[in-house]
């Protein structure tokens, strides 16, 4: 293992290209982007501007009224994980056998669900973001209608653990993407889970893309011990596998398929 805490034997010699990346682990130009968030707008890769309810990024206007409250982790926005996985994805939407985005896409744990609303603004034709937090989906929605991608882009509430909600759409996704939702702690982590759920809505010829950030700080061990976890499990397990890994200091960010001849 190095010392990115990340198991080597997936890493690639070159990591992600350096053109991308400045010192901090993220493309520059997006360290500026709590200027526009505070707006309700994030400048995302590929020149595309999500919008999102202002309403959401506020806590003090959080309605202490409703029966679905909202956590305040999925008001947050996890920038570093986020647009290191919408650089990947814009990265490869131009290659002829990616062909996954205009397919059916569904966003685990999607909180502000501003990968979700990026794949909805730039071609995918259908777009579910989920997450149990019936709150924060209150949010999304209005930003659906700001983006005005109501058309291709729902939500979900979707309990990992119960999964009762998509039944119906058993292996139904081509593209399922996630950013920043693997951690361990005492009594819960969420790696054995988070593959379960991966596994009964990725489609056989689809892909995950998830991203992850490295905290490095004395309490960041249950995050970045969490990769490390889940990667032990894909290896363990015969059905799926992960076909790319790339890290950087700062984020990692791998793509899971099903292991087929």
């Amino acid at each position: 293992m190095g010392s990115s805490g990340i198991n080597a034997e997936y890493m690639g010699s070159s990591g992600i290209n350096a053109e991308y990346m400045g010192s901090s682990g993220i493309n520059a130009e997006y360290m500026g982007v709590y200027d526009g968030l505070a707006k309700g707008r994030v400048e995302a890769p590929g020149g595309t501007t999500v919008l999102l309810d202002p309403a959401a990024l506020r806590p003090e206007t959080a309605d202490t009224t409703s029966s679905a409250k909202c956590d305040i982790t999925g008001r947050a926005f996890w920038n570093v994980a986020c647009f290191y996985l919408l650089e990947w994805l814009d990265g490869r939407r131009e290659l002829e056998e990616e062909r996954s985005l205009g397919e059916a896409v569904l966003e685990l744990g999607c909180g502000l669900a501003v990968p979700s609303l990026w794949c909805a603004l730039n071609g995918a034709t259908e777009v579910i973001a989920t997450d149990r937090d019936a709150g924060v989906l209150q949010y999304t929605n209005n930003s659906i209608q700001l983006n005005d991608v109501a058309d291709c882009m729902t939500t979900e509430r979707l309990d990992w653990g119960a999964r009762a909600q998509l039944a119906d759409r058993k292996n139904g996704f081509m593209l399922i993407i996630g950013a920043d939702l693997l951690y361990v702690s005492e009594g819960e982590y969420t790696c054995e889970v988070f593959l379960a759920v991966v596994k009964d809505y990725l489609h056989f010829d689809g892909s995950l893309f998830y991203a992850h950030e490295f905290r490095k700080t004395d309490r960041s061990a249950k995050y970045d011990d969490a990769l490390d976890m889940f990667l032990g499990l894909v290896e363990e397990d015969e059905e799926v596998t992960v076909a790319e890994l790339e890290s950087t200091e700062s984020a990692a960010r791998l793509r899971l398929t099903w292991d087929r001849p």
